[in-house]
């Protein structure tokens, strides 16, 4: 049996506060003491394509092909594949220069419950700017227009959990990004024993989302260390007429576990996003980083 040194068990303890702090920005927002954005040409600020919507259409095009080609490895009717491509298509399609309004509500067995509504702008220059504040953010930042990648799932292990006449709901295996983690690191190998689920509920008639939810599909634990029995995020989309496309109207998140030196776990987030308004002629910014980092951790 393996020894655990203080520094293998404050190690493992991390793992568990690092799974947290990956929804840190999710939680309590971006840090409003940032001074005025970098110009677009400074090499730290987001490089981004703008589409009109024509543009969007076929960007939105692409994704449905990528997505169709992968769910042919899956055991899913073709109709079944269909409907999956066109509502993950519509699951992103950029961020458009738009308004939203904001709202957040946190409750933790750790910190302070607190709430907050803020609106925000997104800029044509590539930023989101805080109403009636010279704060600026990238685009990485809180917004309703989350992104998911084309092939957000492993289709070959796609199934169907329940149908009606108006909607139907799909599973399938999710690999949770862990980024920054090299292959002989010690815990590289717990994090690949996480199984992740990713849920898809989708609308017949509108062919598209109504919700995605992501979860770990069973608890993990390291005896003494480490415990974490939920962990999910549920989006819920909604249709923006102003933009003529699909977003997340409300995000909520659950975590409960414990660790060593962390105590109990028990956290609830519940995000809104609502006054969502797109500036006409409507324009989208296509981050040329979104591929590197699901749902803009």
């Amino acid at each position: 049996m393996p020894t655990f040194t203080f520094t293998k068990v404050a190690r493992f303890s991390f793992l568990f506060t690092f799974l947290l702090a990956t929804l840190g920005s999710v939680y309590h927002g971006e840090d409003e003491s940032d001074s005025e954005p970098p110009p677009i040409s400074d090499e730290n600020a987001h490089s981004f394509t703008v589409m009109d919507v024509e543009a969007m259409n076929v960007y939105r095009d692409e994704r449905r092909t990528e997505l169709i080609e992968s769910l042919t490895l899956s055991n899913l009717s073709t109709e079944h594949q269909e409907l999956i491509a066109n509502a993950i298509a519509k699951s992103y399609i950029g961020i458009p220069v738009s308004s939203f309004t904001y709202s957040s509500e946190f409750e933790s067995s750790q910190e302070e419950d607190a709430e907050s509504t803020v609106t925000y702008h997104v800029r044509s220059t590539g930023h989101i700017q805080r109403e009636n504040l010279e704060v600026y953010h990238g685009l990485d930042t809180n917004n309703p227009f989350v992104y998911f990648p084309p092939v957000p799932f492993v289709s070959e292990t796609g199934k169907l959990i329940k149908e009606s006449d108006s909607s139907a709901q799909f599973a399938f295996d999710f690999k949770f990004p862990m980024e920054d983690m090299s292959e002989d690191d010690m815990m590289a190998d717990f994090v690949e024993t996480m199984k992740w689920t990713f849920e898809v509920t989708v609308s017949k008639a509108d062919q598209a989302p109504e919700h995605i939810t992501l979860k770990l599909a069973k608890p993990i634990r390291k005896r003494f260390l480490f415990k974490l029995t939920t962990f999910q995020l549920d989006f819920h989309y909604s249709y923006v007429d102003s933009c003529d496309c699909f977003a997340v109207s409300k995000l909520n998140t659950q975590m409960k576990g414990s660790a060593l030196f962390v105590g109990k776990l028990d956290e609830t987030v519940e995000l809104t996003f609502t006054d969502i308004s797109c500036e006409e002629p409507v324009r989208f910014l296509l981050p040329e980083t979104e591929g590197s980092s699901i749902l803009m951790f």
